[in-house]
Protein backbone atom coordinates (compact mmCIF):
# COMPACT_ATOMS: atom_id res chain seq x y z
CA UNK A 1 0.00 0.00 0.00
CA UNK A 2 1.36 3.38 -1.03
CA UNK A 3 1.58 5.86 1.83
CA UNK A 4 1.08 9.59 1.74
CA UNK A 5 3.77 11.67 0.00
CA UNK A 6 6.44 12.93 2.37
CA UNK A 7 5.47 16.54 1.66
CA UNK A 8 2.29 16.06 3.70
CA UNK A 9 4.42 15.46 6.78
CA UNK A 10 6.40 18.68 6.48
CA UNK A 11 5.81 21.42 9.07
CA UNK A 12 3.63 24.30 7.93
CA UNK A 13 6.57 26.67 8.29
CA UNK A 14 8.52 24.65 5.70
CA UNK A 15 5.53 24.47 3.36
CA UNK A 16 5.13 28.22 3.70
CA UNK A 17 8.68 28.82 2.49
CA UNK A 18 8.21 26.42 -0.45
CA UNK A 19 4.89 27.95 -1.50
CA UNK A 20 6.44 31.43 -1.60
CA UNK A 21 8.35 30.41 -4.76
CA UNK A 22 5.41 28.94 -6.68
CA UNK A 23 3.49 30.36 -9.64
CA UNK A 24 -0.14 31.33 -8.88
CA UNK A 25 -1.39 28.45 -11.05
CA UNK A 26 0.68 26.01 -9.00
CA UNK A 27 -1.02 27.35 -5.87
CA UNK A 28 -4.44 26.94 -7.51
CA UNK A 29 -3.57 23.33 -8.32
CA UNK A 30 -2.45 22.74 -4.73
CA UNK A 31 -5.83 23.87 -3.40
CA UNK A 32 -7.25 20.91 -5.32
CA UNK A 33 -4.65 18.37 -4.20
CA UNK A 34 -5.70 17.77 -0.60
CA UNK A 35 -7.82 19.15 2.20
CA UNK A 36 -4.63 19.99 4.09
CA UNK A 37 -3.25 22.20 1.32
CA UNK A 38 -6.66 23.70 0.60
CA UNK A 39 -7.23 24.60 4.22
CA UNK A 40 -3.76 26.09 4.56
CA UNK A 41 -3.82 28.12 1.32
CA UNK A 42 -7.39 29.40 1.67
CA UNK A 43 -7.77 29.83 5.42
CA UNK A 44 -4.41 30.21 7.12
CA UNK A 45 -3.59 33.76 8.16
CA UNK A 46 -0.16 33.57 6.51
CA UNK A 47 -1.53 32.37 3.17
CA UNK A 48 -2.44 35.87 1.97
CA UNK A 49 1.27 36.70 1.76
CA UNK A 50 1.89 33.62 -0.39
CA UNK A 51 -0.79 34.59 -2.91
CA UNK A 52 0.20 38.26 -2.90
CA UNK A 53 3.85 37.53 -3.59
CA UNK A 54 3.00 35.01 -6.31
CA UNK A 55 0.80 37.53 -8.13
CA UNK A 56 3.46 40.25 -7.81
CA UNK A 57 5.90 38.09 -9.75
CA UNK A 58 3.65 38.05 -12.82
CA UNK A 59 4.98 40.70 -15.18
CA UNK A 60 2.67 43.70 -15.72
CA UNK A 61 -0.30 41.97 -14.06
CA UNK A 62 -2.90 44.49 -12.80
CA UNK A 63 -3.19 44.61 -9.03
CA UNK A 64 -5.75 42.33 -7.39
CA UNK A 65 -9.00 44.34 -7.10
CA UNK A 66 -10.65 44.80 -3.72
CA UNK A 67 -13.78 42.88 -4.74
CA UNK A 68 -11.79 39.65 -5.27
CA UNK A 69 -9.57 37.72 -2.90
CA UNK A 70 -6.08 36.84 -4.12
CA UNK A 71 -6.95 33.11 -4.53
CA UNK A 72 -10.10 34.00 -6.49
CA UNK A 73 -8.11 36.39 -8.70
CA UNK A 74 -5.45 33.74 -9.38
CA UNK A 75 -8.12 31.17 -10.15
CA UNK A 76 -9.81 33.54 -12.61
CA UNK A 77 -6.54 34.42 -14.31
CA UNK A 78 -4.82 31.08 -14.60
CA UNK A 79 -7.26 28.18 -14.11
CA UNK A 80 -8.11 27.52 -17.79
CA UNK A 81 -11.42 25.78 -17.20
CA UNK A 82 -15.09 26.60 -16.91
CA UNK A 83 -16.03 27.55 -13.35
CA UNK A 84 -18.98 25.17 -13.41
CA UNK A 85 -18.05 21.99 -15.29
CA UNK A 86 -14.22 22.25 -15.54
CA UNK A 87 -14.24 21.88 -19.32
CA UNK A 88 -11.57 23.81 -21.18
CA UNK A 89 -12.33 27.55 -21.46
CA UNK A 90 -9.73 30.14 -22.42
CA UNK A 91 -12.04 33.18 -22.52
CA UNK A 92 -12.41 35.24 -19.34
CA UNK A 93 -15.52 37.36 -18.81
CA UNK A 94 -13.70 40.08 -16.89
CA UNK A 95 -16.75 42.11 -15.90
CA UNK A 96 -18.45 38.97 -14.52
CA UNK A 97 -15.29 37.51 -12.94
CA UNK A 98 -15.92 34.05 -14.40
CA UNK A 99 -14.93 31.60 -17.11
CA UNK A 100 -17.99 30.02 -18.68
CA UNK A 101 -18.08 27.43 -21.46
CA UNK A 102 -20.81 27.50 -24.09
CA UNK A 103 -22.57 24.54 -22.49
CA UNK A 104 -22.87 26.23 -19.10
CA UNK A 105 -24.07 29.61 -20.36
CA UNK A 106 -27.69 28.97 -19.40
CA UNK A 107 -26.64 28.07 -15.84
CA UNK A 108 -24.05 30.78 -15.21
CA UNK A 109 -25.38 33.72 -17.23
CA UNK A 110 -28.61 35.72 -17.33
CA UNK A 111 -29.57 37.82 -20.35
CA UNK A 112 -30.41 41.49 -19.78
CA UNK A 113 -34.02 40.89 -20.82
CA UNK A 114 -34.33 38.02 -18.31
CA UNK A 115 -33.40 39.98 -15.20
CA UNK A 116 -36.01 39.89 -12.40
CA UNK A 117 -38.75 42.49 -12.84
CA UNK A 118 -37.89 44.27 -9.59
CA UNK A 119 -34.53 45.33 -11.06
CA UNK A 120 -36.13 47.91 -13.34
CA UNK A 121 -38.18 49.29 -10.45
CA UNK A 122 -35.27 49.81 -8.10
CA UNK A 123 -34.12 53.18 -9.39
CA UNK A 124 -33.83 55.41 -12.40
CA UNK A 125 -30.37 54.00 -13.01
CA UNK A 126 -29.66 51.58 -15.81
CA UNK A 127 -29.34 48.02 -14.53
CA UNK A 128 -25.69 47.98 -15.65
CA UNK A 129 -24.94 50.48 -12.90
CA UNK A 130 -25.75 48.09 -10.08
CA UNK A 131 -25.31 44.68 -11.74
CA UNK A 132 -22.01 44.07 -13.60
CA UNK A 133 -22.71 43.06 -17.19
CA UNK A 134 -20.69 41.91 -20.16
CA UNK A 135 -21.27 41.69 -23.89
CA UNK A 136 -20.73 38.24 -25.41
CA UNK A 137 -21.21 36.69 -28.81
CA UNK A 138 -24.53 34.95 -29.45
CA UNK A 139 -22.41 31.97 -30.48
CA UNK A 140 -21.49 31.52 -26.80
CA UNK A 141 -19.32 33.00 -24.04
CA UNK A 142 -16.30 30.90 -25.05
CA UNK A 143 -16.27 32.54 -28.49
CA UNK A 144 -14.25 35.72 -28.75
CA UNK A 145 -16.27 38.61 -30.12
CA UNK A 146 -13.55 39.64 -32.56
CA UNK A 147 -13.84 36.21 -34.22
CA UNK A 148 -17.62 36.55 -34.63
CA UNK A 149 -18.15 40.09 -35.82
CA UNK A 150 -21.27 39.05 -37.71
CA UNK A 151 -22.91 37.42 -34.70
CA UNK A 152 -25.51 39.28 -32.65
CA UNK A 153 -23.98 40.56 -29.39
CA UNK A 154 -25.73 39.69 -26.14
CA UNK A 155 -25.64 41.63 -22.87
CA UNK A 156 -25.50 39.26 -19.91
CA UNK A 157 -25.00 39.26 -16.15
CA UNK A 158 -23.67 36.57 -13.87
CA UNK A 159 -26.33 34.34 -12.29
CA UNK A 160 -24.42 34.59 -9.02
CA UNK A 161 -24.62 38.41 -9.07
CA UNK A 162 -28.34 38.34 -9.92
CA UNK A 163 -29.11 35.78 -7.20
CA UNK A 164 -27.16 37.78 -4.63
CA UNK A 165 -29.00 40.98 -5.52
CA UNK A 166 -32.33 39.17 -5.37
CA UNK A 167 -31.64 37.87 -1.86
CA UNK A 168 -30.50 41.30 -0.71
CA UNK A 169 -33.60 42.90 -2.19
CA UNK A 170 -35.97 40.46 -0.46
CA UNK A 171 -34.31 41.22 2.86
CA UNK A 172 -34.60 45.04 2.65
CA UNK A 173 -37.41 45.73 0.15
CA UNK A 174 -39.82 47.00 2.79
CA UNK A 175 -37.32 48.90 4.89
CA UNK A 176 -35.33 52.15 4.71
CA UNK A 177 -32.26 50.01 4.04
CA UNK A 178 -33.30 49.64 0.39
CA UNK A 179 -31.72 52.96 -0.50
CA UNK A 180 -28.52 51.96 1.29
CA UNK A 181 -28.50 48.73 -0.70
CA UNK A 182 -28.74 50.62 -3.98
CA UNK A 183 -25.90 52.95 -3.02
CA UNK A 184 -23.76 49.97 -2.02
CA UNK A 185 -24.55 48.03 -5.20
CA UNK A 186 -23.79 51.01 -7.40
CA UNK A 187 -20.48 51.57 -5.64
CA UNK A 188 -19.41 47.92 -5.93
CA UNK A 189 -20.44 47.71 -9.58
CA UNK A 190 -18.63 50.90 -10.49
CA UNK A 191 -15.54 49.59 -8.72
CA UNK A 192 -15.63 46.49 -10.90
CA UNK A 193 -15.88 48.67 -14.00
CA UNK A 194 -13.65 51.55 -12.99
CA UNK A 195 -11.09 50.54 -10.37
CA UNK A 196 -8.31 53.11 -10.64
CA UNK A 197 -4.71 51.96 -10.51
CA UNK A 198 -1.56 53.52 -11.87
CA UNK A 199 -2.80 53.60 -15.44
CA UNK A 200 -0.18 54.48 -18.07
CA UNK A 201 -0.61 57.98 -19.51
CA UNK A 202 -1.20 56.65 -23.01
CA UNK A 203 -4.25 54.76 -21.74
CA UNK A 204 -6.02 57.66 -20.08
CA UNK A 205 -7.10 59.31 -23.32
CA UNK A 206 -8.38 56.01 -24.70
CA UNK A 207 -10.19 54.81 -21.62
CA UNK A 208 -11.57 58.16 -20.44
CA UNK A 209 -11.20 56.80 -16.90
CA UNK A 210 -13.88 54.14 -17.46
CA UNK A 211 -13.61 50.36 -17.17
CA UNK A 212 -9.97 50.75 -16.24
CA UNK A 213 -9.37 47.50 -14.41
CA UNK A 214 -11.29 45.44 -16.95
CA UNK A 215 -9.37 47.18 -19.74
CA UNK A 216 -6.03 46.66 -18.00
CA UNK A 217 -6.80 42.97 -17.54
CA UNK A 218 -7.68 42.62 -21.20
CA UNK A 219 -4.49 44.43 -22.23
CA UNK A 220 -2.45 42.15 -19.97
CA UNK A 221 -4.24 39.09 -21.40
CA UNK A 222 -3.47 40.21 -24.98
CA UNK A 223 0.19 40.86 -24.12
CA UNK A 224 0.53 37.39 -22.59
CA UNK A 225 -1.04 35.83 -25.70
CA UNK A 226 1.27 37.84 -27.96
CA UNK A 227 4.33 36.82 -25.96
CA UNK A 228 3.26 33.17 -26.18
CA UNK A 229 2.83 33.55 -29.96
CA UNK A 230 6.34 34.99 -30.28
CA UNK A 231 7.77 32.13 -28.21
CA UNK A 232 6.06 29.57 -30.45
CA UNK A 233 7.39 31.30 -33.58
CA UNK A 234 10.96 31.31 -32.21
CA UNK A 235 10.72 27.67 -31.15
CA UNK A 236 9.32 26.73 -34.56
CA UNK A 237 12.19 28.55 -36.26
CA UNK A 238 14.74 26.59 -34.24
CA UNK A 239 12.93 23.32 -34.99
CA UNK A 240 12.77 24.05 -38.74
CA UNK A 241 16.50 24.80 -38.89
CA UNK A 242 17.33 21.64 -36.94
CA UNK A 243 15.09 19.51 -39.19
CA UNK A 244 16.57 20.94 -42.39
CA UNK A 245 20.10 20.32 -41.19
CA UNK A 246 19.20 16.73 -40.26
CA UNK A 247 18.03 16.23 -43.88
CA UNK A 248 21.40 17.36 -45.20
CA UNK A 249 20.16 20.76 -46.32
CA UNK A 250 22.59 22.84 -44.30
CA UNK A 251 24.34 24.23 -47.39
CA UNK A 252 21.03 25.18 -49.01
CA UNK A 253 19.99 26.86 -45.76
CA UNK A 254 23.15 28.98 -45.80
CA UNK A 255 22.52 29.93 -49.42
CA UNK A 256 18.96 30.86 -48.61
CA UNK A 257 20.14 33.29 -45.94
CA UNK A 258 21.97 35.26 -48.66
CA UNK A 259 18.78 35.71 -50.70
CA UNK A 260 16.66 38.21 -48.75
CA UNK A 261 13.49 37.84 -50.85
CA UNK A 262 13.58 34.03 -50.82
CA UNK A 263 14.28 33.99 -47.08
CA UNK A 264 11.38 36.36 -46.42
CA UNK A 265 9.02 34.18 -48.46
CA UNK A 266 10.15 30.98 -46.76
CA UNK A 267 9.84 32.58 -43.33
CA UNK A 268 6.28 33.71 -44.01
CA UNK A 269 5.23 30.30 -45.38
CA UNK A 270 6.94 27.97 -42.95
CA UNK A 271 8.61 29.66 -39.99
CA UNK A 272 6.40 32.51 -38.83
CA UNK A 273 3.51 30.46 -37.59
CA UNK A 274 2.46 30.24 -33.95
CA UNK A 275 2.11 26.47 -33.98
CA UNK A 276 4.42 23.72 -32.80
CA UNK A 277 6.24 21.92 -35.59
CA UNK A 278 5.25 18.25 -35.97
CA UNK A 279 6.75 15.62 -38.28
CA UNK A 280 3.63 15.42 -40.42
CA UNK A 281 3.46 19.21 -40.65
CA UNK A 282 7.16 19.44 -41.58
CA UNK A 283 6.84 16.82 -44.33
CA UNK A 284 4.37 19.13 -46.07
CA UNK A 285 6.07 22.44 -45.41
CA UNK A 286 9.57 21.25 -46.34
CA UNK A 287 8.38 21.12 -49.96
CA UNK A 288 8.59 24.93 -49.90
CA UNK A 289 12.31 24.81 -49.23
CA UNK A 290 14.72 25.23 -52.22
CA UNK A 291 16.74 22.06 -52.79
CA UNK A 292 14.05 19.79 -51.42
CA UNK A 293 14.15 17.75 -54.65
CA UNK A 294 17.75 16.83 -53.86
CA UNK A 295 16.75 15.75 -50.40
CA UNK A 296 13.84 13.70 -51.68
CA UNK A 297 16.04 11.87 -54.17
CA UNK A 298 18.61 11.04 -51.53
CA UNK A 299 16.34 10.15 -48.67
CA UNK A 300 13.17 9.02 -50.36
CA UNK A 301 9.72 10.62 -50.19
CA UNK A 302 8.70 12.37 -46.99
CA UNK A 303 6.39 10.46 -44.64
CA UNK A 304 2.71 10.79 -45.41
CA UNK A 305 0.75 12.95 -42.95
CA UNK A 306 -1.39 10.95 -40.55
Amino acid sequence: MVGEPAVFGLPLEVLFEIFLYLHPLDLVYLTRVSKLFRSFLLSHRKAKTIWTEALKRIDQLPQCPSYLSEPAYANLLFWPFCHRCDSSCDVIQWELRIRCCNGCASALLVGREMLPSFVDRLSCLDAKQFIPMAVISSAGPCVRRKDNVYRKPLTVASSADVNKLEMQYKFVKDSPLLNDLMIHREKVTQEIYEVSYNVPDYLLDVLSMHFQHVALCRIWEAEVADQRRKELVEQRKRDVIEKLKSLGLGDELESLRLDASALEEFDSLVVRQDQELTDSCFSIEASEFPGNQKSSAAYGPPPRPL
